[in-house]
């Protein structure tokens, strides 16, 4: 495992290839990224890890689903990411496909920010889903997505469970998941790569970078067991995606109100220009309204910034 790590990290750039690791080096390196690892006699020894991902357990309990849905799974220790392994190899392999990682080098959201996890402690999930030809992505399957999210958080106990336009979970106002959904295609097929990012394990969080606070399933309900809450997510994915429509339902728009992060306030939207204005909710196409101050306008995508 600490081998397949250290070459991935070398690969992907995070560790230079030429320098001449130290054994306290290296064990820095790796408790960083949540491995439990000490030098004894001039070695490094992983030390026992609780909640490694575990096929059968995870299986089990995904028998209902997939008796609908065929699908196939992949539990990866080490990868780049899972939504970028699943583009490079999607237009070869039979979909649906279900891929997971122990840990990712290079784990990102959207714009290219970065997702960051610890190894085994979290969630890192990706599902190829083809598509049929005439359906166009248009930014709503994040949000139909994150409603089914909402509902697997709150079936396991977790309080205020709020859904942030276009693609983001939050939990008591702290960020606890991400969702990325990207297009490909293969000889004309498209095919639907989703990405979910979600914090399980308890640790400490403050995001400095984007100056957010996050949270995790650990820190708000204790202990939990990872496996079933990694079926839990699959499932829930696998039933949105079945279902998944252009527009959002009568249903999901009441739903979408109720668990509104961004309900009431002032924001700033940057797609090129920076618009700021007064968040009115979305209509149902999943495009986010702004007033600006006498006009509404129909946004399908930005970054944004809460101001109160």
């Amino acid at each position: 495992m600490l081998e397949n790590l250290l070459q991935q990290l070398i690969k992907d750039g995070c560790i230079g290839a030429t320098e001449e690791y130290s054994l306290e080096y290296l064990s820095n390196n790796f408790h960083k990224r949540g491995l439990p690892v000490v030098i004894d006699g001039g070695n490094l020894i992983l030390g026992e890890m609780e909640s490694l991902l575990d096929r059968g357990t995870i299986e089990s309990q995904l028998l209902k689903i997939r008796e609908k849905t065929a699908c196939r799974l992949e539990i990866h220790p080490v990868i780049d990411s899972t939504n970028d392994y699943l583009r490079r190899i999607a237009n070869r392999c039979e979909l649906p496909l279900i891929c997971l990682a122990e840990y990712q080098t290079k784990g990102h959201g959207r714009r290219g920010s970065r997702w960051v996890s610890s190894y085994g402690k979290d969630l890192c999930c990706s599902v190829a889903w083809p598509i049929p030809p005439e359906y166009r992505v248009t930014g709503v399957e994040s949000l139909i997505i994150g409603l089914a999210l909402v509902d697997t958080l709150e079936r396991l106990g977790l309080n205020e469970v709020k859904v942030k336009w276009p693609n983001d979970i939050y939990v008591q106002g702290k960020k606890i998941a991400g969702i990325l959904p990207e297009q490909i295609f293969n000889n004309g097929q498209p095919i639907l790569i989703v990405g979910v990012g979600l914090n399980m394990m308890e640790r400490p969080f403050l995001n400095e970078q984007d100056n957010y606070q996050v949270t995790s399933i650990g820190n708000e309900i204790g202990r939990h067991e990872r496996n079933l809450v990694t079926a839990m997510v699959i499932e829930s994915l696998l039933t949105a995606l079945t279902a998944l429509t252009q527009n959002l339902s009568e249903e999901m728009m009441i739903k979408w109100r109720e668990h509104d992060h961004l309900k009431g306030k002032e924001i700033t939207i940057e797609q090129g220009s920076l618009l700021r204005g007064r968040y009115v909710g979305i209509d149902k196409h999943g495009r986010l309204l702004l007033d600006t101050g006498g006009n509404t306008v129909q946004i399908s995508s930005g970054h944004i910034t809460e101001i109160s």
